[in-house]
């Protein structure tokens, strides 16, 4: 599908869940967004194997997908003080890092979302990369009013997420502070370079 002249799809979390994940569970995407994000069960590849989907109003930074997701291994971790997300791939598996946050629109709450970074291994051993995800969920308070009373759209399991590649390590912090924006530094390598190197 073609966009128009100087398109560029840069949605906030709340717009991914209240309008992409909503219409998606509806069976009302947008064409445009048909495109832009297409579901694939994310956790069955290591991320630089995941599909990209090239498209001109694309942001070169990111890829977006909508996956169905089972229930997460939790489990504790030596030296994590909490119990932590684990997701697990081919080779490697998704950690959760920090904590799960809420997902606004406006003034309303409309789901949550969840930071896991991609580790090559097993757990607690594995070895850090730098591959970060951020998975965005839907809270029935995000389902338009008169879908409230249908919590059964929210049994799917489904999510959207936003696959990254950062250039620095999620603990590199010293090497980031000395940048004041993303921009500056470019934190997240182009996508075009995923599939030629982990």
């Amino acid at each position: 599908m073609d966009a128009p002249e100087g398109y560029r799809f840069v949605p906030s979390d709340g717009e991914l869940v209240s309008h992409c994940l909503v219409n998606k569970l509806l069976n009302r995407e947008e064409p445009i967004h048909r495109d832009i994000i297409r579901e694939v069960d994310v956790y069955r590849f290591d991320p630089n194997l995941l599909p990209l989907y090239e498209r001109r109003w694309s942001s070169e930074k990111e890829e977006y997908y909508f996956t169905t997701v089972d229930p997460a291994v939790v489990r504790r971790i030596p030296d994590e003080a909490s119990l932590i997300t684990i997701r697990r791939t081919q080779n490697g598996y998704w950690k959760e890092h920090g904590e799960s946050e809420l997902v606004t629109r406006g003034q309303n709450i409309v789901g949550f979302k969840r930071n896991l970074v991609y580790y090559i291994g097993s757990p607690p051993n594995g070895v850090q990369t730098k591959w970060s995800l951020c998975e965005c969920w839907l809270l029935p308070s995000g389902l338009p009013e008169r879908y409230r009373n249908r919590p059964q759209l929210l049994d799917r399991r489904l999510a959207v997420v936003r696959l990254r590649k950062r250039k620095f390590f999620v603990d590199d912090l010293p090497a980031a502070a000395q940048y004041r924006h993303e921009d500056e530094f470019g934190e997240y390598e182009p996508k075009v370079n995923w599939h030629r190197e982990n």
